[in-house]
């Protein structure tokens, strides 16, 4: 996620949760923390900054050390072709940022982490 205050949102609400939260504004970034920090489970967005939410995917999909992490996209495009397109390429769900409650995302991060 790129922008800064959905970023504080979602910081603020899965801390609540008991989860320990790492963000990257953009793809770049993300790819880095993937290879420093071990990571249970990454939430990501289409459109970021640098390497778009797909490379990323793409990137952590192809990558052996990586293919297995669960990825939720969470993003404002609705377009079937690029929900289905992401689906292909290994997200375990993908949610349109309108349609899905924080609580919602909680909940379905709690039970893929369970």
């Amino acid at each position: 996620e790129d922008e800064v205050g959905v970023q504080n949102i979602y910081q603020e609400q899965f801390e609540k949760a008991g989860f320990e939260v790492d963000i990257a504004s953009d793809g770049k970034t993300a790819l880095e923390k993937l290879k420093m920090d071990p990571i249970d489970l990454v939430i990501l967005d289409i459109k970021i900054p640098g390497e778009d939410g797909l490379v990323v995917l793409s990137t952590i999909k192809s990558n052996p050390l990586t293919e297995k992490l669960p990825v939720i996209v969470v993003s404002n495009f609705s377009n079937p072709e690029l929900i289905e397109g992401a689906k292909n390429m290994g997200a375990m769900e993908y949610f349109v940022k309108v349609d899905i409650s924080m609580a919602d995302l909680g909940e379905r991060v709690k039970k893929i982490l369970s």
